[in-house]
Order: C-alpha cells, then structure tokens, then sequence
C-alpha cells in the first residue's frame, strides 16, 4: 500500500457519487484502523431506495493515495472512474463507470484549517463535477449513465464530529449549480467550536463561504441551515426525506449508525445584497444531519 496513514484510531473514506436522469448511487469505499494498530477495509453502496455495507480484510484492501487508487476485494476506485464487482448470498453489484477528467475547486475548502494539527476530521472536496458513463447492475437491474454527473469527495481522521449537517447537490442545465454545505462540531484538542464550510458554484462563478473567511452559523437545525457572510446569505431546507442507514467512523471504528438522504426534496437560497442569486429546489439533493445528543 502508498501513503496509507500510519496511525491507530484513524479512518478514511472517499465518497463517489454518481447520478443518470433518474437515479443516484454512491459508493463509499474506506479503511479503518483499531486502537491496537489492525487495518481493515469497508465499502458501503447507497442507492435511492436502499444501503448496504460490506466489509474487507487487510489482505483484501489495497490503496494508492498519491493517484486516488482504492481496492476492496474485487471493485476497484480511482480518479478515472469505478470498476464494482460484489456477489453475496444477498445482492450482486457489478458494472463499470468512465469519469471525465475531476473538477477540484481552485484551493482546498477547508482554507487555512487543512494545516491544523490535531483536527479530528479533515474534509476534502476532490471534484464538485465530472461526467459519468456506463453501467451498473444492482440484482438484475440495470442503470445506465450516458454522460451522467458525478462528485467526489473525502473525509479522514479519527471521528466524525459529534453534531454535523451536509447537503450536496448538482444541478444540470440552465441553473448550472453545484453545492456543497457542511456544518459541524469542530474539536482541535480540547477546544470544540462550531465551524462551517461552503462551496457553490453556480453559472461558471464560485461562491465560497466558511468559517475562516468570516462566515457566521445564523440557524442549524435538523432540516435547515443557515449561513452569512458579508452581504451573502445562504440558506438550504430539507422538504422530504428519504434516509438509509450508513455507517460512521468512531475513533477509527465504523461503530455509529447515522441517517442520509441520498436523494431527496431540498431548497436552496442564496443572496447578494438582499438580491436573489438563485432560489433553486431540487428531488435529487443528498442531505444528512446528526447529533449524538439526540
């Protein structure tokens, strides 16, 4: 393996998206690490209507970091596209998908917190869009991608935070539009805060809000979120809900159960010196919040 993290109580997830005319499937491979220093891989498949998770040995996991490599079993991940072939007693995956060339945004999202030591979850925004093609086939039923959209992302370090929401979106046609909003629980050490960080782009401009530009949390909420920053105002609302079990890392461990809506009814709002820039709603929006409070 190339530039696996040496550490224990580590965890790192990619999560790959992919979306035709009518349906949407994430696959998110990942690996773990336990207090004692054993690696093991898992790979979990969100479909509109179901999840499911699988779960690799060390000698099944393979992972070249440097050019976003990633091997569990018999599927394989990259920059260039997926290669799935999963058979159980309960469900057969198989397909493939070509990706165009990923669009990362022009510097890291999380600005200056990337070089934080101690964070105890580091966000990476890989591609806000790419084309997707081919096929997939989930028990029989195929689902074909004739330049279908894709994004990418990841997330690595010891947990997710303790309270969080995250709602990603792409828009494709007149509204060009991708989204991604993440509010969370920072802990650096012993200090918690709460931290946010936006990336939109809509019509060919990026808009970027977070918190180490002066971005302020005005609500967070279960089913809405809302962010200022200067004269821009950012707003999303969950409309409807349709949330599948996924699992999330605990020191290492993919011991919490949270809930995503991988495609779902969700509004987004953004203004500019009380101006509306775009005031669009869309079915197919990904949208999670969690609380271990609650």
């Amino acid at each position: 393996m190339k530039n696996i993290v040496n550490k224990k109580n580590y965890f790192a997830g990619w999560y790959f998206k992919n979306m035709n005319e009518n349906n949407t499937i994430a696959f998110i491979p990942s690996y773990h690490i336990d207090n004692k220093g054993k690696l093991s891989g898992s790979l979990q498949v969100i479909t509109d209507d179901s999840s499911y998770n699988f779960e690799y040995l060390f000698n099944e996991f393979y992972l070249d970091n440097k050019n976003l490599f990633i091997k569990l079993g018999n599927s394989e991940f990259s920059e260039r596209g997926i290669n799935v072939n999963i058979k159980t007693d309960d469900i057969e995956i198989k397909g493939n998908l070509a990706y165009s060339a990923l669009k990362p945004p022009k510097y890291d999202v999380m600005g200056p917190l990337c070089t934080v030591p101690f964070l105890q979850c580091r966000h990476w925004l890989l591609s806000f869009q790419h084309s997707v093609n081919g096929t997939l086939e989930i028990n029989g039923k195929k689902y074909q991608f004739n330049d279908g959209i894709g994004y990418l992302e990841k997330d690595s370090g010891k947990s997710f935070p303790k309270k969080y929401l995250w709602t990603q979106c792409n828009i494709k046609g007149e509204n060009d539009c991708t989204i991604m909003l993440s509010i969370a629980t920072i802990k650096i050490l012993f200090i918690n805060f709460e931290g946010t960080i936006c990336s939109i782009y809509f019509q060919g401009k990026e808009y970027r809000l977070a918190t180490y530009l002066g971005a302020k949390i005005i609500e967070n909420k279960q089913n809405y979120a809302k962010i200022k920053q200067g004269n821009l105002v950012f707003s999303a609302e969950q409309l409807t809900e349709r949330a599948h079990d996924l699992k999330a890392p605990i020191n290492g461990l993919m011991a919490r159960t949270i809930r995503e809506s991988l495609s779902c009814k969700v509004r987004y709002l953004l203004v500019k010196d009380e101006k509306v820039i775009f005031d669009l709603t869309s079915e197919r929006a990904g949208f999670e919040y969690s609380d271990t409070n609650l």
